[in-house]
């Protein structure tokens, strides 16, 4: 706790630092809202910054998009012109139609790679159409991956592999990792096998084909906030 706040204090204090910054990744428990604002004024004069990646465990519960805690660093995302690879960590407990609803307003549609962690279970009722529809709306997306929700009732990731996005080469969804082809002839998708888990546990840069892409997943899957453990049954030794 006292090394967020710590952090939090630099932010404001320095929100001019690191004018050339070019990645920024934050993983905390500790996190509210006014850090994220905080963060987020830190973080809005880095015109450069081109990998961003944040995980907190602060909730939205509800429908009001300005109640959602992420809200400052969203806003803040459509204003980094660089801005291309994202991870965002939030704990989405709104109705699915908000949360969609969200993301549709704020992430910035020329994303060429994004980790989402979808936070909490799907309602039963619950389709994955809508975010099927969210995902095909990113005509830029390469690499998409998703953190599901405990006891999901939704297979998104069976859906997303039937129909995957235009143009995405490389799919994750928790501990399993899918290359994209596409069929010569037809152009349709070509679904790769999954890349063994100790490949995906001990992945690197050369693995991706894109060091922006290892980067993004770096220090997620090892049992931290929020996160998947790769490595917590046996199947993961295959």
């Amino acid at each position: 706790m006292m090394a967020e706040k710590e952090l939090t204090a630099i932010f404001r204090a320095h929100p001019h630092a690191l004018p050339n910054l070019h990645a920024f990744k934050l993983s905390s428990s500790d996190y509210h809202s006014d850090d994220i604002a905080a963060l987020a004024e830190f973080l809005r004069p880095k015109r450069h910054l081109h990998l961003l990646d944040v995980t907190v465990t602060s909730r939205w519960i509800g429908s009001d998009p300005h109640l959602c805690p992420a809200l400052p660093l969203s806003q803040l995302m459509s204003a980094l012109p660089d801005l291309r690879v994202v991870g965002l960590g939030f704990n989405f407990r709104a109705a699915q139609q908000h949360t969609i609803s969200y993301m549709e307003r704020y992430l910035p549609r020329n994303l060429t790679a994004l980790l989402l962690w979808r936070g909490s279970s799907s309602r039963p009722d619950s389709s994955s159409k809508p975010w099927i529809n969210l995902f095909a709306g990113y005509k830029s997306l390469r690499y998409l991956h998703i953190s599901p929700g405990k006891d999901d009732e939704i297979d998104l990731q069976a859906d997303i592999l039937r129909s995957p996005p235009p143009s995405l080469e490389l799919f994750g969804y928790g501990r399993q990792i899918h290359p994209i082809g596409r069929d010569l002839a037809t152009g349709a998708a070509v679904v790769r096998p999954r890349w063994p888990y100790p490949k995906v546990y001990f992945r690197t840069a050369d693995d991706f084909g894109n060091a922006g892409w290892e980067w993004l997943l770096r220090h997620h899957g090892d049992g931290g906030v929020g996160h998947w453990n790769f490595m917590r049954d046996a199947d993961s030794l295959r």
